[in-house]
């Protein structure tokens, strides 16, 4: 059987929602984590377990973000092949201008 977009059902604003979520969650989890907030409170240092607990749930987040740009890109794939005309032709992308912070130009 042949993977489609139907068959996975997401477009790719629907798969970027979900990853921008997991991308939060990751963010949320890493502040409690590093602030001792619920479920990581504690007078202190870490836990050995609080730090077993926080690597098992982000290896978790991380995977699913993974195969959530895998199925960005396998989709982007579907799309380009049943719908070319949704995407620019190829070599028609532009060249960003170097710049600093402020924006000046890079010599």
């Amino acid at each position: 059987m042949e993977m489609t977009s139907e068959l996975i059902n997401l477009d790719l604003g629907k798969i970027q929602y979900l990853i921008d979520l997991v991308s939060k969650d990751i963010e949320i989890e890493k502040t409690n984590y590093d602030e001792g907030y619920e479920p990581y409170q504690r007078k202190g240092l870490p836990t050995q377990k609080q730090c077993q607990d926080h690597n098992a749930e982000a290896m978790k987040q991380h995977s699913v973000l993974k195969q959530l740009y895998v199925i960005a890109q396998y989709t982007i794939l579907t799309e380009a092949k049943m719908s070319p005309s949704t995407f620019g032709e190829p070599g028609s992308e532009c060249v960003a201008d170097l710049c600093d912070k402020k924006g000046r130009p890079l010599a």
